[in-house]
């Protein structure tokens, strides 16, 4: 079951537990905006993964980071159990230790307009300007 606010786990990784504390700190207005949220810590490749997990009315939200400060954030909307996707976008950046609290921000007023991807990737691209935020869709 998806939680309002989820448990907050430890991990190894300083950059990771600094965007834990970051999200922790803005969990009631995150809660308010959003119907479900989880949070699990992974192991990829040897490398410590954050995974959120957020569920917006229809919408599916993920945004995960690696402790090399990788981020990759994905919109999704199902159309239907056998018609795919009403929508879906993702993309990639990279999260330094200076843009922690900008992460949390910018992952904020992304909720606002969460379905229209040209408005989300416009606040993502302000965060990390020297990204290309090409999305596979």
């Amino acid at each position: 079951m998806v939680k309002r606010v989820p448990d907050f786990p430890s991990v190894n990784s300083d950059l990771l537990q600094n965007v834990i504390s970051q999200f922790k700190k803005r969990s009631k207005a995150i809660k308010h905006k959003v119907s479900g949220w989880n949070l699990e810590v992974s192991i990829d490749s040897n490398f410590e993964r954050l995974n959120f997990d957020f569920e917006m009315f229809e919408k599916q939200i993920r945004l995960s980071v690696w402790e090399d400060g990788i981020t990759w954030f994905r919109v999704c909307e199902s159309a239907g159990a056998t018609k795919g996707w009403k929508f879906i976008y993702a993309f990639h950046a990279t999260l330094l230790d200076e843009n922690i609290h900008g992460l949390v921000g910018v992952f904020e007023k992304s909720l606002i307009q969460i379905g229209n991807k040209e408005i989300t990737i416009a606040k993502w691209e302000k965060f990390a300007p020297n990204e290309d935020f090409s999305v596979n869709k």
